[in-house]
């Protein structure tokens, strides 16, 4: 019968001192092997190849950088390496049993991991001259011994189950005296031959079947030339019934108050001024990506006078791009540029009466309501998910809503849950309400962070159920808006796809 196994790692505080690991069947509870004795304390000196005495750059050893003490937080065990022979691992540095190669899926490891610790191992090894397990450079060390029984206990007991997963924790109880902080080797930070793992099936087979890569449902086909159509074409309009009266008082930054989005000659139908055919190089020649004019055209159906909601101002929606600059997190394609400029063009800007003239904000969620931009912003969404656990996904808000309801329907055995803002005493949980499971991470849906309270909350909503927040991945941020304490000492990841930034 296949099992699901946890290897639960328990390091004290201070990391001169050991702590214990034991491998468990998460369905039971039983423990399969252990307790034994590890320690996950990075070496302040180690030996070069030459003999030389090498000193740690990481002198705090700070486990969220490269060479620190191994990170806390949850684990895929994704294979086991053999060490020795030909292999680049000796067998008297990373003992003889093999490496069990860890990769960061949540909390502290995550965060190392994109800090460019690619991968750790749990591995054993050479000992010091008093018998001490011998620090490391950041991966988990075990005694030869215990590793033979872990690994043997891990082969036998998944029996056709998923890949096991480890969890390092820390407790303040703690086992023997001080350890060194000297090693004789160079393990290397990530350590020697890491990379040998996309090519290493495991030995415990895994028989799952693979996740298969996510598509966004019906992508939107380059569309046949056409006659351009008219930005105020009530045809096209994907809000009918919407726009508010037909007055300009619009008290952005441009004295002169006249909207230069509408101009006469349409040639910028980005809203952006940049005079973009919406291939996304701004070139204007429309050899690029010609599959988003449709989603041109939704910018120029949508550039209409103001709306008033309230107390607050909802500046033309064209405008939004005249406001604010956006950028990329990492190099995307023109298609996805474009795509999220399109989205930001869509947002209401709204502006506050009788408060500073630049306190601007945006609301994605209008152009989120359209199948024409949700398909395309999902499949970016969703390309930057990790899919190497099952993908567990939450959010808090209407705009997140969309999305999360658009990624759970578009990929394969993802779990979502909303997060509510009040609870509702007839509901099966007053906070939560979805399928995740607790034995798994979650990730954090947005979006747009302005200034990260509500986010902040919604993790915290999470932990308190039980549940591990993974990381958080947005849509858009405020690049020029620092994060609250209340969320940076959640010490939860965030990744943003697009940044804006007022102009």
């Amino acid at each position: 019968m296949p099992r699901r196994l946890r290897v639960l790692v328990e390091l004290p505080a201070n990391r001169l001192y050991s702590g214990v690991a034991r491998l468990i069947d998460e369905d039971t509870g039983q423990v399969l092997y252990g307790p034994f004795e590890v320690i996950g304390r990075a070496a302040s000196t180690w030996h070069d190849s030459n003999g030389n005495i090498v000193n740690n750059p990481n002198t705090t050893r700070d486990s969220l950088q490269r060479f620190g003490n191994t990170p806390l937080g949850d684990y895929r065990i994704t294979t086991l390496l053999q060490n020795g022979g030909p292999t680049s691992r000796p067998a008297e540095v990373f003992g003889p049993y093999g490496s069990l190669v860890l990769d960061g899926v949540a909390g502290d490891a995550l965060t190392a991991k994109n800090n460019q610790r690619e991968a750790l191992y749990f591995h054993s090894g050479h000992r010091m001259s008093n018998g001490d397990l011998m620090p490391t450079q950041g991966c988990v060390r075990v005694g030869d011994d215990d590793m033979q029984g872990l690994v043997n206990s891990i082969i036998s007991a998944v029996d056709g189950g998923p890949d096991p997963v480890c969890t390092v924790t820390s407790v303040s109880a703690s086992i023997g005296s001080p350890g060194s902080l000297m090693a004789e080797y160079d393990e290397g930070d990530p350590p020697a031959g890491f990379k040998d793992a996309a090519t290493t099936p495991p030995p415990w087979r895994v028989t799952l079947p693979p996740q298969q890569p996510t598509q966004p449902p019906n992508p939107v086909p380059p569309p046949s030339p056409g006659p351009t159509v008219p930005p105020d074409s009530p045809d096209d309009d994907p809000f009918p019934g919407h726009h508010g009266p037909a007055d300009d008082t619009d008290d952005t930054d441009d004295t002169d108050d006249t909207d230069d989005t509408d101009d006469t000659d349409d040639t910028d139908d980005t809203g952006d001024g940049d005079g973009d055919d919406g291939d996304g190089d701004g070139d204007g020649d429309g050899d690029g990506d010609e599959g988003i004019s449709r989603t041109s055209r939704l910018i120029s159906a949508t550039a209409r006078p103001l709306l008033t909601d309230g107390g607050a101002h909802l500046v033309r929606n064209s405008r939004a791009m005249n406001i604010y600059e956006l950028h990329s997190s990492r190099r995307l394609g023109d298609y996805e540029m474009s795509v999220g400029r399109a989205g930001l063009a869509l947002a209401y800007a709204k502006r506050y009466p009788n408060s500073d003239k630049r306190a601007y904000t945006l609301d994605i969620a209008r152009p989120l309501s359209n199948s024409e931009l949700l398909r395309p912003l999902t499949a970016i969404v969703t390309s930057h998910l990790p899919t190497k656990f099952p993908m567990q996904l939450a959010a808090r808000g209407l705009g997140p809503s969309f999305l999360l309801g658009a990624i759970i329907a578009t990929v394969d055995e993802a779990r979502g849950a909303m997060i509510r803002v009040t609870p509702n005493d007839h509901a099966v949980n007053s906070w939560i309400e979805g399928t995740l499971d607790r034995r798994f991470p979650v990730i954090v849906i947005e979006d747009l962070i302005s200034h990260g309270d509500s986010c902040a909350n919604a993790i915290e909503t999470l932990r308190v159920n039980g549940f591990t927040v993974a990381s958080v991945v947005t849509l858009y941020k405020y690049a020029d808006r620092c994060l609250p304490p209340s969320f940076t000492q959640l010490g939860v990841p965030l990744e943003a796809i697009f940044h804006i930034k007022r102009k």
